[in-house]
């Protein structure tokens, strides 16, 4: 009887065990009952993936089988199955292990490999990302692993004479500096170009902070990447080389290297003939003349470093500053200020009477400052001028005095007098700060004479009118913007100013 209590427990365990569960490795366990054995002919490639899966003498329930092993310490090995046996709803794999070891494994612990379709080509290749992995066979094929990435090998070229389809992806064969060969996903590669160059001689400035920098044209055989022209924006260079690739037309820049030509703006000439037509019709000393284009910074003069009494030009500094302190924050557009006496009593006061309205207001009323700020702009408001020296510039202080000497590039202590050149400086500073009185320029009492006369585009300016004096300093926004600057003395007039700024203008829209 106990005999037979034996026996029934041992039924009993067979049948609720799980074929898959790990268990530990018993040389001699064996069962009651074996299973019809079922072995068919297999030619497959797999890679042992799972941990603590049993290796049997035979299949699992086949008579006589016996756990002789546990796959964990062979996880990751490939394997070449000849032989497949199926045992109730499970398969088995025949597999050669080990030193000379052999034994039935689940196929569940298994993943089937691709056998690759290779393919002979040649291709001079340039390996351009290093997202992708280096195997040491196609992937998803026996034997392939990992051995890097390819962050190492950007920017290599390569001759390829082997491709291989494997894992649902195309393989390039290459060899390493060391001689080894290694596989590589195709799409971490780019076509060498055909090279094409042509001797050039060209001016230009760089545009752009971003563009890409090569040792030599882009996908050009020997091409390597070094970087960008971040710090090289709005640099002015010479291209001695141009060629085509695939990326369009790179230009080569002595002592940087090959970049796009798209970050390039090539000098058009038209400054240069901005200055021809100063030194045939503007010579006299009468005039006083300076040009800027404000994308590239080329400019053309007469007399541009020459000082004129500034005459209202001369309010463009308490106009800049006064932005500046609304833009800090310092004060607000809505601030209010007294119109008291003591605004036209400063040392660098205007005369109050003249041009104008402020004069016209009673003493102790409040004014916003963006009011005055657009009377001065927009009717040259002399009372004005003063308003914003004294509230805006506090009374012209030390730091307003150093500040505009930073705008101009000499020191500054006197709106008195004035080169075209300084006018031009401070209108482009107000220009770049931005805020209103850009705006307020754009829409004077004055925009039917002298610079904007004959423009058809958008003209921000600033006049002044004293005696024999007549000047004007503008930004025409033209498809480039750009500043001219334009003094005169002798009474040369208001229309002389229109006709050179319309002159310039059809040289530099």
């Amino acid at each position: 009887m106990k005999r037979n209590l034996m026996v029934g427990l041992l039924v009993v365990g067979f049948l609720m065990g799980s074929v898959n569960q790990p268990i530990a490795v018993q040389a001699n366990s064996t069962t009651t009952k074996s299973i019809t054995e079922n072995y068919v002919k297999v030619d497959v490639d797999v890679r042992l993936q799972k941990k603590a899966y049993q290796i049997y003498s035979k299949p699992y329930g086949y008579e006589g089988y016996q756990t002789i092993d546990n796959s964990t310490a062979y996880v990751g090995n490939d394997y070449t199955v000849k032989q497949e046996a199926i045992s109730g709803n499970n398969r088995y794999y025949y597999i050669v292990y080990g030193k000379g070891k052999a034994g039935w494994v689940n196929t569940k612990g298994f993943t089937k490999l691709d056998r690759p379709i290779y393919k002979t080509l040649n291709k001079n290749l340039k390996l351009t990302s290093g997202n992708y992995n280096v195997f040491t066979a196609p992937y998803l094929s026996k034997n392939s692993r990992i051995l890097s990435k390819t962050q190492g090998y950007i920017d290599n070229d390569y001759v390829v004479k082997k491709q291989a389809q494997s894992g649902g992806a195309t393989y390039y064969q290459i060899t390493l500096a060391n001689k080894q060969m290694v596989w590589v996903n195709a799409n971490g590669f780019k076509a060498l170009a055909k090279e094409s160059y042509k001797k050039v001689s060209i001016a230009g400035n760089i545009t752009s902070s971003t563009a890409a920098l090569y040792t030599k044209p882009y996908l050009y055989k020997g091409s390597r990447y070094v970087g960008t022209t971040a710090k090289n924006k709005g640099r002015a260079v010479k291209i001695t080389e141009s060629a085509i690739t695939p990326k369009g037309v790179f230009y080569k820049v002595n002592g940087l290297g090959w970049l796009p030509k798209s970050s390039i703006k090539e000098d058009d000439k038209k400054m240069e003939k901005v200055q021809t037509l100063l030194n045939s019709k503007y010579r006299s000393p009468n005039y006083g003349i300076y040009v800027r284009r404000l994308s590239d910074g080329k400019t053309a003069t007469m007399h541009g470093n020459t000082n004129f009494t500034a005459a209202s030009t001369g309010k463009l500094p308490a106009i800049y500053y006064t932005q500046k302190m609304i833009n800090s924050g310092k004060i607000k557009y809505s601030s209010r200020y007294e119109n008291k006496r003591a605004i036209n009593n400063m040392p660098l006061s205007y005369q109050p009477w003249g041009a104008g309205v402020l004069q016209s207001e009673p003493w102790g009323k409040y004014f916003p400052i963006d009011t005055i700020l657009k009377w001065t702009i927009q009717k040259s408001d002399n009372q004005g001028a003063n308003f914003l020296g004294y509230y805006g510039g506090n009374q012209y202080s030390p730091a307003m005095k150093k500040e505009i000497s930073k705008v101009v590039g000499r020191q500054w202590t006197s709106w008195g007098k004035v080169s075209a050149k300084d006018n031009a400086k401070l209108i482009e500073a107000i220009y770049r700060q931005g805020g209103k009185a850009p705006r307020y320029l754009q829409s004077t009492n004055y925009d039917n004479q002298r610079i904007p006369k004959y423009l058809p585009v958008p003209v921000g300016h600033k006049i002044g009118d004293l005696y024999d004096l007549a000047h004007d300093v503008g930004i025409v926004y033209a498809k480039e913007p750009y500043v001219i600057s334009v003094m005169t003395k002798n009474y040369t007039g208001y229309e002389k100013i229109s006709v050179l700024s319309r002159d310039v203008y059809n040289i530099l829209k």
